[in-house]
Parts: C-alpha cells; sequence; structure tokens
C-alpha cells in the first residue's frame, strides 16, 4: 500500500513539474489556479522584508535554505534549515507578527487554502526563539483555525483548511500560535472547492452473498483504490481490507474500512416425506446462535410440529440481519387406533380382559411378547399393546392396572364396660371410605351406650367392602353425690361424705383416700369412688365463702350551699340496705347538712357506716394580676391577690428566674412594691406562690408568674 501510494504521489508530482516548467509565468509553488498572489512567497532575503503582493506587521522576515542568517547580527541558527517543497524563499513570522492578503471571493462558495509550515529555531546568545509553534489562521479578522504545533525543527508541515467565503472581499491572515517562537511559512495556495475527506464509513460486516458499494463523493478528487483502481466507486464482494487514497491540489487524505462476512446461515428442514397419521414431526431447521424465526403461519419459535399433511417453509434470521429459508412437504398414511380404556383398579380376585381386536390390523405385540389380540389381566402392573397395519404404521395404548386390597376393619374384642360409660367403634380405617352400620347408621364410627352386638360394613371407592362384629356386655357403675354447689359464711365448715357399702375406694381431690373429707375454705371439691367391679364415679362440689357486707361512706365532709353528694354503700356482699330514714336504696342523695348512716346485711351479718356533712357559703373569689408597673403613679404600683373574701390563714411569696425568694407576707393586706433589698427590682417575669384558706375550706396553693414593667 505504502509503495503504490509513493508512486502515485510521484507521478502527480512530475505531472505538476511538468506543468510548471512549461507554464513558467503562471506556476506558482506547484499550485495552479492559485487565487493569491505569490503564494510562493518569492522575494530577496532580508530582515523586515515582505514578498510582494502581501502586507504585515512587526517587520517580518525573509529566509531561504542558504542560512545561517546574516540580516540580523549574532542571531544564529539552531540546526540546519530544510528548503519547502515550494522551494526558494520563505516568510518568518517571529511571535506576534503577521503577514495577510485580502482577495475578492464569491459570498457563499466554498475555498480550500492550502499551506507549509516550520518551527524555524534561531537563537542569539542565552536568548531563543524555538518553542513548539504552529500556525494561527484568521479569515476577516476571526480566527478560523489553529494548526497542530511543530515539534520538529526545519521539517515542513503541509495543512489543508476548507471555509466559506463570508463576504465577496476576504482578508487571509496568517500569526504564529506561540510566542518566543519563529515559524516558517510557504507555498500558500487559495483554491475554489473543498478540500475532501474520504469516508468509506465504518468498518462492516456483511451477510454471505451480499455486496458494499464505496463510495468517494468528491468528483474533483483523484482517486487510487488499494488495486490501484481510479474510479470513485469500489464495489465489495468478498471479505478484506479496502482503502482509497485521495488528492485535492497538495491536500492528500485517505481511509481504510475492514469488511468481514458473516457465515453462510444453513437452513435445512429435510426431505420432502410421509408419516404415519396420528404421528408429529418436529422440524427443526438445525441451526444454533442467537436467531430469529418465521414459518408459513408466522410462528416466531425455533422449531414446528407439523400435526398434518401441507407445505412447510421457514425463513430464519440471525442478529446481523442475515437469513436463509428451506421448504418441506409433509404427506400422511391412515394409521390404526387401538384403545385399551382408562387406567383401572379392581379388587384382590378379580380380573380384567384386554381385548385389541381391529380389522385393519395386521399384528398384536404386548408387553410380555405374546402376540394375540387380547389379554387376560390377574394381578396388578403396567400393560401395553402395538399395533400395525399395512401401511407399516404403527398404534399402540397402555393400561395401568392397579389391584386394592380389602378394606381392613377392625372393631376390637367383645368386651364388658361400666354402666354409664360409652364406648366409641371406631374401624380405624380411612374416612374416605363409606360405612353402614347395623342401625343403617353411615358415620365411620359408633358410640355405645347400651348392650348388644354390634357390626359395620365398609366400602372403598371402586366397591370393595369388609366387615367386622362385636359384642359389648355392662357392668353396674357406683353412684357418688357430694350435693348442690354450696356458699358459706367466713369459719363455717362443711362435711362431704361419701361413703357407701359397694365402694373399695375413695380418692379426693387433695389425694386423701378417706370415705368424706371436712371443708373450711372455699374452692371445688371432687372425690372419685371404685365399686368391686372395678367401675368408677365422681362427683364434684363448689364451696364459696362470703364476708361481711363492706361499706364506706368517705370522710366527713363540707359542701358549697346549694350543692348535692350521693353517698354510696354498694357493696359485692350486701343483699338489703338500710339508711337512717329506713330507705333500702344502696345509695342516698344528700342535699341537708347532718348526721348520715347505713347498714348493710347478707346471710353472715350486719356492717355499717357513718358520714357528717355540713355546707356552706362559696361565693369567694380570689384575683391575682399578670403584670403590674412599679413607676410612682399611684396606678398599678403594686402587686398582691384580691379576695371578696378573709383569708384565715395566708402566705405570699415572689422569687426571681434563678429561683431565689424575694419577697415574703403573712399579711393579706401587704403588697410586692417591685423593690428587692430595697433596690429597684429588674423588668422582666417573676414567680409568686399563695398559700391560703378561707374560713371553713381547705388549705389551697395557687402560683403563677406576673410580669414587672417598667
Amino acid at each position: 500500500m505504502i509503495n503504490l501510494r509513493l508512486n502515485f504521489l510521484l507521478l502527480n508530482f512530475l505531472s505538476l513539474l511538468i506543468i510548471c516548467i512549461t507554464n513558467v509565468n503562471y506556476c506558482q509553488g506547484q499550485c495552479i489556479g492559485n487565487l493569491l498572489i505569490n503564494g510562493s512567497l518569492t522575494s530577496i532575503e532580508g530582515e523586515n522584508v515582505l514578498a510582494s503582493g502581501w502586507t504585515g506587521n512587526l517587520s517580518p522576515d525573509v529566509n531561504d535554505a542558504i542560512g545561517p542568517v546574516n540580516t540580523t547580527s549574532g542571531y544564529v541558527w539552531n540546526g540546519t534549515p530544510l528548503a519547502s517543497s515550494d522551494g526558494g524563499t520563505w516568510q518568518n513570522i517571529c511571535s506576534g507578527e503577521t503577514i495577510e492578503q485580502t482577495v475578492n471571493l464569491i459570498l457563499g462558495q466554498t475555498y480550500t487554502l492550502e499551506f507549509e509550515y516550520a518551527n524555524q529555531g534561531i537563537h542569539s546568545g542565552s536568548f531563543y526563539y524555538s518553542n513548539p509553534v504552529g500556525v494561527k489562521v484568521f479569515i476577516d479578522g476571526i480566527l478560523y483555525s489553529t494548526t497542530p504545533n511543530d515539534i520538529t525543527p526545519y521539517t515542513w508541515e503541509t495543512e489543508c483548511i476548507s471555509f466559506t467565503a463570508p463576504d465577496s472581499l476576504v482578508t487571509i491572515k496568517f500569526q504564529a500560535s506561540t510566542s518566543l517562537s519563529y515559524l516558517g511559512i510557504d507555498g500558500i495556495c487559495l483554491l475554489s472547492g473543498s478540500y475532501s475527506t474520504p469516508f468509506l464509513g465504518n468498518d462492516t460486516t456483511l451477510c454471505f452473498g451480499d455486496s458494499l458499494v464505496l463510495s468517494v463523493t468528491s468528483s474533483s478528487a483523484i482517486c487510487l483504490w488499494q488495486n490501484n483502481s481510479t474510479n470513485s466507486t469500489f464495489t465489495v464482494t468478498q471479505q478484506g481490507i479496502y482503502w482509497v487514497e485521495i488528492t485535492n491540489s497538495n491536500c492528500f487524505n485517505s481511509d481504510t474500512i475492514n469488511v468481514n462476512y458473516y457465515p453462510s446461515l444453513i437452513v435445512d428442514l429435510g426431505n420432502d416425506t410421509t408419516i404415519c397419521q396420528g404421528e408429529t414431526l418436529l422440524l427443526n431447521p438445525n441451526t444454533s446462535g442467537t436467531l430469529s424465526f418465521l414459518w408459513q403461519n408466522n410462528s416466531t419459535n425455533p422449531t414446528y410440529n407439523v400435526t398434518q399433511a401441507g407445505i412447510y417453509w421457514v425463513e430464519v434470521s440471525d442478529s446481523f440481519g442475515c437469513s436463509n429459508s428451506d421448504t418441506i412437504n409433509v404427506n400422511y398414511n391412515p394409521s390404526p387406533v387401538v384403545n385399551l380404556g382408562n387406567d383401572s383398579t379392581l379388587c384382590d380376585g378379580d380380573s380384567l380382559l384386554l381385548d385389541a381386536t381391529s380389522m385393519n390390523v395386521t399384528s398384536y405385540l404386548w408387553q410380555d411378547a405374546s402376540s394375540n389380540s387380547n389379554l387376560l389381566v390377574k394381578q396388578q402392573g403396567i400393560y401395553w399393546v402395538e399395533v400395525t397395519n399395512s401401511f407399516g404404521c404403527i398404534d399402540s395404548d397402555t393400561i395401568n392396572v392397579n389391584y386394592n386390597q380389602l378394606p381392613l376393619v377392625s372393631l376390637g374384642n367383645d368386651t364388658t364396660i361400666c354402666q354409664g360409660e360409652t364406648l366409641l367403634l371406631n374401624p380405624n380405617t380411612s374416612s374416605s371410605l363409606s360405612f353402614i352400620w347395623q342401625n343403617n347408621s353411615t358415620s365411620p364410627t359408633f358410640n355405645v351406650t347400651q348392650a348388644g352386638i354390634y357390626w359395620v360394613e365398609i366400602s372403598d371407592s371402586i366397591g370393595c367392602s369388609n366387615s367386622d362384629t362385636i359384642n359389648v356386655n355392662y357392668n353396674p357403675s357406683p353412684v357418688v353425690n357430694l350435693g348442690n354447689d354450696t356458699t358459706l359464711c367466713e369459719g363455717d365448715s362443711l362435711l362431704l361424705d361419701a361413703t357407701s357399702m359397694n365402694f373399695t375406694s375413695y380418692l379426693w381431690q387433695d389425694a386423701s383416700s378417706n370415705s368424706n373429707l371436712l371443708v373450711k375454705q372455699q374452692g371445688i371439691y371432687w372425690v372419685e369412688v371404685v365399686n368391686s367391679f372395678g367401675c368408677s364415679n365422681s362427683d364434684t362440689i363448689n364451696v364459696n365463702y362470703i364476708q361481711l357486707p363492706l361499706v364506706h361512706l368517705g370522710n366527713d365532709t363540707t359542701l358549697c350551699n346549694g350543692k348535692t353528694i350521693l353517698l354510696d354503700a354498694t357493696s359485692t356482699n350486701a343483699s338489703i340496705y338500710r339508711w337512717q330514714n329506713n330507705s333500702t336504696n344502696p345509695t342516698f342523695s344528700v342535699t341537708l347538712p347532718g348526721t348520715y348512716w347505713i347498714e348493710v346485711m347478707n346471710n353472715c351479718g350486719i356492717n355499717s357506716d357513718t358520714i357528717n356533712v355540713k355546707f356552706k357559703d362559696c361565693n369567694c373569689f380570689l384575683y391575682i394580676p399578670n403584670s403590674f408597673t412599679p413607676n410612682s403613679d399611684n396606678l398599678n404600683d403594686k402587686f398582691k391577690p384580691v379576695s371578696n373574701c378573709d383569708f384565715s390563714e395566708f402566705k405570699f411569696m415572689i422569687f426571681n428566674r434563678w429561683g431565689s425568694q424575694i419577697f415574703e407576707t403573712n399579711n393579706p393586706y401587704n403588697s410586692w412594691d417591685g423593690t428587692t433589698n430595697g433596690q429597684k427590682s429588674p423588668l422582666g417575669v417573676y414567680i409568686y406562690l399563695l398559700i391560703y384558706k378561707f374560713k371553713d375550706e381547705d388549705n389551697n396553693k395557687e402560683y403563677g408568674s406576673v410580669t414587672l414593667i417598667r
């Protein structure tokens, strides 16, 4: 590829050189059709020299490859300068220096600007102009592009830029991109048209059999493909790496694309076939990977199950969009039909004849290798037959024959139980069975309450049945009675007596074994007795104890005139109430002063209580202000509680916000004047506490806060 490219460039260069030789007056640095004047920057070497046709600032210089710089004493090349491909002299611009040229263009048309530039490092003593440097390109005063920095002195770099003319008169200006740099620029060429960058697309993978057309869109570019073709398009039909190089004037570019091919997608449904009726044929395209499927009925499953004659096809696509298809024709021959019946369960001793006889069947094969048309079953197992008709089509059927044991049933041995007892007969079998007892009951159990002969017949879901019988007799049971539940008064006792001539043993709840028990406290008492037949019986009595009724009317009290108090003597143990006025309600409403009493009674005795009730005048009120202003204006200057009644007891205290007491008095006529130890107290919130009592009343407390305002 490199040799081809070099050959191509060499041919291009030679052709341009011939043009330059034959058209000396018009060839400007190998750039035909240059819209700029003196793009090769031809001039006499010297400091502060501009090539003709150009303008600039800050004294640009003209140099050539002969060197050293001889226009400024003391300046020396840092190496050996090289001539640009344009040859001859070039323009040097140092740091902020510029060169520019104004040219007539067509507004809105695209143009390509190409040029060469090189880092021309020089020094003078310890002062170096050798920084890596690029070229700033300005179009009508606006920075349009900055080239990469040239970091290898004296090597010439080529740059191509496309732009759209912003006006009909356009100024193109060049400047070094960095300070402390010495930049050579040469071969400046401005042409109509866009600088083309070929794009063959991203690397891709095609489906087997597909092709890809690679195209270069620029009509003015000279193309060279990897096979030396110079067409603007190339058609890819096989895997490989493909590239193209294009040249517009001195602007050269290329692109490469790697084209791979997916392996051929193999789809095979098999040969056309004929199968037997009733059979199915699984069509499997025999492919692997992540694929999608489309069958003739729009099914998208990876396989298709054929159940009837017809033409079937599938189209298989992979994740890359590649696809392939296949078709198969499926026919059917008639098949024999054999049916041995449903799976069956027999009772022990039964048999079953399996008959597979059919007119169209030519052979029979049973699981025991017999070839008769029928088979007699006498034991549990899985039985099957395979039949074949004249087309060679086969059918088969299987039946599972189980044998059910007769249901187990046991009512137990004949027995004798005690009178009053019951005997639950339980055949000890599953409740899923059906039952019939001697009295036609169908319950799974039977409760015996009297002597007799009892039997049961049990059947399962397939009709297998079994039965059993039992004879039940009764012995007499002892009779014991401790009497009814009772209630005693505290201190009483009760003798419980279970004595009987027929009893052989006694057992009380406290594990004692006497025939009687003395009760002295509340509880539940029971006794179990046994007679000579070994039969037992028991009885229970609940003995409660009650106390004298309790009553409490409360402490003596004083009410406000017009108020009422309800005296409640209700007692859990009381059955009779009697008040001082012979009323019998458990409550009494008091509206007048006096002494009141109650007697409460039950079976165990009487209890009583008395209360003294007084009445008084309760119209006294108490007012305590929430702020005062001790400013000597005789208005709200002092702070104290106010009441319409006389205090029988009085104590008034003031505390500051730290909890320290600053005032106290026992005289209800004394007031706090807002001072502490003779000094004015600061404004703020203070806490008060008042302990007081009015005549005929209980002690009271009031506390709160007051705000001192100055």
